[in-house]
């Protein structure tokens, strides 16, 4: 195709961008005369204008059919983003490589600064946020440099504002969402101090601000993304318009409006596939699989959980969010090893350190809420507490509440174990407290499905406690909010406990029948679910942390049955022959596998005069007899099972003889632990 130098004319014409109103406008005239743009020898500058605009509106035909005829940076980096979007890591890696450092050194100076950002924005989406970090300081560097010159003065801004953007998404992945909010914040007023009037950008910004401030639990979110909302409608720019959709979407589900959360993100599914934009389809199979949970269809949102994996692997893409959730969805099944295969990638993936960040103490919950489904519930204990301590240091109340909605769970399974009456009373008391504080919190943020959830599991405590009047209150706020929100799990729920509450209160109004109210309370425990464990003789209780620790004997067993290393706390031998009592422990503990499909629980059994404690580990156990049993003797006997595999104390071949002098340098090694732990404690 030849053109004549009218049609030139034409083509300035048509590419001055400072004739149309919109950038929309300036969209639709390049399709409309894509033929003559596409057969016309561009300038560099008009290359970087085209792919530009194309980039925005995630056109990647036309992209491609330009970077075919102009392989150049200035096409290139406007190129990338989009197929880090779509998860074309390969073809990026080709393009990036194809550019020899004298060819973008010809480049305009504005095409190299975004092909540095961009290929930043593509090494943050993979996690290599070393490079991205490099190549973020490199492009600040240049527009420093260059920011003087006058003819691309507001370009250099809004480079500076991109870089922002991209800053925003590098803290975002790693977790540090108040600096997120921060660069946010000067990116926005980059901007409007220079009146720069990109919608896109500026619609990108306000984004990601809504989802910074999400994660805080702060209700402005809403507000971020609708003014989001409004700046991309203004250009028309479909994929943004869509991605604010999907945001609402997943503030839908925190309103438990689970329904109307699906229909927006299976629409907003349908947008992103269009422009084959797979991070996002991504991100919209979690909130499928979200809303799903939640309603109680585990099957179908096991479905969805696994077309994220799926999706994942296809596309080379990783998403911390989806780990974190497949690691809670296999505790809540029983299925230990995926759950905690999941919770260690998102380690790995996150490189959680010691420091006390958002991002370890989500690792630290869901590792919590791992060990609380495998009943080891002071382990679970710690790692929650730890958690909620660094959340609350660093103000993030959704990740607060989550804590909050685990040791509550853990503080009812501690109830269910206890026998002690004045030690359950404290554990309610503790339960009570959270949830007073869950649903304060729920109620700050405007997290209806929730808060409902936390105002009936203080009604439950309520009535637990025999404060009638309380519960009654409660429910009755509880059951408005429902019947105006369509929560119908919820409101069967209140409804059942309502009738336990009028029961328990038509009999507290007849003073002489009060004893029949206590022991009725036990029969509503089991309704209510709080069951105690039985079959513990009278003379053996659980005790506080404070008393006497009664601890007889200890013994380490290795796999084959055999006896390692053993220690009595009191004068008189418990036991003459070690040999047969490993044997019997290893026997009870085969045992115990073949009929429980759960692996490493901590056991109590009773024996004799006294109770048989068991830690076991993969390669070895600890058995500690004992007169009672405390709080604390479970935490050291624990915490010596943990320091065993610290130290890598060589006790654990499988042998099928142990002679005693290779057991000397063990023996002493675990005689100071001992005394550490058990004598000094």
């Amino acid at each position: 195709m030849f053109l004549t130098e009218k049609d030139n004319n034409f083509l300035d014409g048509l590419l001055d961008f400072r004739k149309y109103k919109t950038l929309h406008e300036f969209f639709v005239s390049i399709i409309d005369n894509w033929s003559v743009i596409l057969f016309s020898e561009l300038l560099p500058v008009h290359q970087a204008i085209v792919s530009y605009v194309l980039m925005i509106y995630f056109h990647y035909p036309r992209l491609d059919e330009l970077y075919t005829k102009y392989p150049t940076i200035e096409v290139a980096s406007n190129f990338i983003p989009v197929l880090t979007r779509q998860g074309q890591k390969e073809k990026i890696m080709n393009i990036i490589s194809s550019f020899s450092e004298e060819s973008i050194n010809e480049a305009l100076i504005i095409s190299q600064i975004d092909l540095l950002i961009w290929k930043s924005y593509f090494h943050v989406h993979y996690h290599e946020f070393t490079e991205a970090e490099e190549l973020i300081s490199l492009a600040e560097r240049k527009i420093d440099e260059t920011i003087g010159k006058e003819q691309f003065q507001t370009t250099y801004y809004q480079q500076k504002a991109l870089v922002k953007n991209t800053l925003v998404v590098l803290f975002d992945r790693k977790k540090d969402h108040h600096q997120a909010i921060a660069e946010c914040k000067q990116g926005i007023k980059l901007l409007e101090d220079n009146n720069i009037n990109d919608r896109y950008l500026l619609g990108t910004l306000y984004n990601s601000y809504g989802n910074a401030l999400d994660i805080f639990g702060d209700p402005l979110a809403r507000e971020k993304f609708e003014i989001a909302l409004e700046h991309f409608t203004k250009n028309n720019v479909k994929r943004g318009m869509a991605v604010c959709q999907g945001n609402i979407a997943s503030l839908m589900i925190k309103e438990g409006r689970f329904e109307k959360s699906l229909e927006y993100c299976f629409l907003f599914i349908e947008i992103m596939e269009k422009f084959q934009d797979q991070r996002n389809i991504l991100i919209t199979y979690n909130l499928i699989y979200s809303s799903l949970k939640s309603l109680g269809r585990m099957e179908e949102a096991e479905k969805y959980l696994t077309k994220a994996f799926e999706h994942m692997d296809k596309y080379k893409l990783e998403n911390d969010e989806i780990y974190l959730d497949a690691s809670e969805f296999y505790a809540l099944i029983g299925d230990f090893k995926l759950a905690e295969g999941n919770i260690d990638r998102y380690y790995e993936l996150l490189k959680v350190d010691e420091k006390e960040t958002m991002r370890r103490a989500t690792w630290l919950m869901h590792k919590g809420f791992i060990e609380l489904k495998k009943k080891n519930i002071y382990r679970s204990e710690q790692q929650l507490r730890d958690g909620i301590r660094i959340a609350k240091k660093q103000h993030y109340a959704t990740l607060v509440l989550q804590g909050l909605i685990y040791t509550i769970e853990l503080l009812l399974t501690k109830y269910r174990m206890e026998e002690n009456q004045q030690i359950k009373q404290k554990i309610i008391d503790e339960i009570e407290l959270h949830s007073q504080e869950s649903v304060v919190l729920l109620r700050e943020h405007k997290s209806i499905f929730q808060m409902v959830n936390y105002e009936i599991l203080l009604a439950t405590v309520y009535i637990l406690t025999l404060k009638l009047r309380l519960a009654s209150d409660i429910l009755r706020i509880a059951r408005s909010i429902c019947e105006r929100y369509n929560l119908q799990k919820q409101l069967e729920e209140i409804k059942e406990k309502e009738v336990i509450v009028k029961s328990l209160l038509a009999l507290s109004e007849q003073s002489e029948r009060e004893k029949e109210i206590l022991q009725d309370q036990s029969k509503f425990e089991h309704t209510l679910g709080f069951h105690s464990t039985r079959g513990v003789k009278d003379a053996t209780y659980i005790s506080t942390t404070e008393e006497k620790q009664d601890i007889l004997y200890l013994l380490i067993i290795l796999p084959s049955g055999l006896p390692c290393y053993s220690y009595n706390f009191k004068k008189e031998r418990l036991h003459d022959d070690e040999l047969l009592i490993a044997g019997l422990i290893n026997a009870i503990q085969k045992f115990s596998s073949e009929i429980s499909i759960e692996k490493g629980v901590f056991r109590m059994l009773q024996h004799s005069d006294y109770l048989l404690l068991l830690e076991p580990r993969e390669t070895f156990t600890i058995a500690l007899f004992t007169e009672n049993f405390a709080y604390k003797i479970k935490e050291n006997i624990i915490l010596l099972a943990d320091k065993v595999e610290e130290e890598d104390i060589d006790i654990l071949e499988k042998r099928g003889f142990i002679k005693t002098e290779e057991l000397l340098p063990i023996t002493t090694k675990l005689d100071e632990l001992l005394k550490e732990i058990f004598v000094e404690s």
